[in-house]
């Protein structure tokens, strides 16, 4: 996990700021879960009596969009990206300085298409309002515009850190190498455009696969590689860059503001409660006095403690590890 201190002094004073700016645009994304919650709980008690919150389902949405925006920027300060490294950590430091620096330079170029693709898209929405509560769609349509553009200044300020390491130690290779390879994998779809050759859809999916785990392992976080493969096909599918370029910019917010996924947060949230709470604690070492003794006990034990209260499958480590080496000595 990135902290200032891998910042050499020269950004230190601007790291500082901009993570002071995340930390408090992430409290939004706090505050929205803990109003999710409240809300869909009074929703479902005021159905069961008569009708439910008045636009309850699009405050939903727009807070789920909030709660995913607000707190993008922080995660990509400290790194806290999902990643797909067992390669990456084989590779020779020559080759990690060419990964990291082809990372870098292709996601900041992805955000920034993003950004400014779902600022075109904020500014359409002016005069138009939403269908339940009739409220201006500009009020629901900036907060990705905020989140990608903080996002942007994140990894901008990290790849000036990547720049200054690299170019003080004397890499000048590695740089250049990976600025040229992000170039060409964002000037591919425009190529194919242009050329007079076409390919099945297939044979593009092929190509977008594989692409996909190239990124995956250069230990690309997941979230931009999808993002990337994703505009890239549709360009080289449509052949219409302003066209797929357009959908680009309405994705964030019609992606994030989805009803389906609103169990995910909440989820998580709750397993995080109980873990913290010392809930599963008491849940294993109750299971563990019951069959603990027996052969396997240990994973038995684990199991039964997440089907006693299946919310602990949601946080990081439902067994508790500081039983680990006590049964291990049994």
């Amino acid at each position: 996990m990135a902290d200032i201190n891998s910042y050499p002094s020269s950004l230190k004073g601007f790291a500082t700021f901009v993570e002071n700016c995340t930390q408090k645009f992430s409290w939004l994304s706090l505050v929205a879960m803990a109003i999710l919650p409240v809300m869909i709980c009074a929703d479902v008690v005021l159905r069961l009596v008569g009708s439910g919150v008045h636009g309850c389902l699009e405050i939903q949405e727009v807070l789920l969009c909030l709660t995913t925006f607000s707190f993008m920027a922080l995660l990509q300060f400290h790194d806290r990206h999902m990643q797909i490294d067992f390669l990456y950590v084989r590779f020779s430091p020559a080759v990690k300085r060419w990964c990291d620096m082809t990372v870098s330079a292709s996601v900041i170029i992805m955000v920034g298409v993003l950004a400014w693709q779902s600022y075109l898209s904020f500014l359409k929405k002016f005069g138009t309002t939403s269908m339940e509560l009739y409220v201006p769609l500009e009020f629901y349509y900036w907060i990705p515009v905020a989140g990608m553009a903080l996002t942007f200044l994140v990894l901008a300020l990290q790849l000036l850190r990547d720049f200054v390491r690299l170019l003080s130690s004397g890499h000048y290779f590695s740089v250049i190498l990976g600025l040229a390879t992000a170039a060409m994998f964002f000037w591919l779809p425009f190529w194919y455009r242009d050329c007079p050759y076409e390919v099945s859809n297939l044979v593009l999916g092929l190509i977008a696969f594989g692409l996909l785990f190239f990124f995956l392992f250069i230990r690309m976080p997941i979230a931009w590689t999808m993002s990337i493969i994703g505009t890239m096909g549709m360009i080289a599918i449509a052949r219409n860059v302003p066209a797929a370029l357009a959908t680009v910019g309405t994705a964030p917010y019609s992606a994030a503001a989805n009803f389906n996924l609103i169990a995910l947060p909440l989820f998580v949230f709750m397993g995080c409660m109980i873990l913290y709470s010392g809930i599963s604690n008491d849940l294993f070492d109750s299971a563990n006095k019951w069959i603990g003794h027996l052969p396997g006990g240990m994973g038995m034990a684990g199991v039964a403690g997440c089907t006693g209260l299946p919310l602990c499958a949601a946080t990081p480590s439902p067994l508790p590890l500081p039983w680990v080496p006590c049964l291990c000595l049994k």
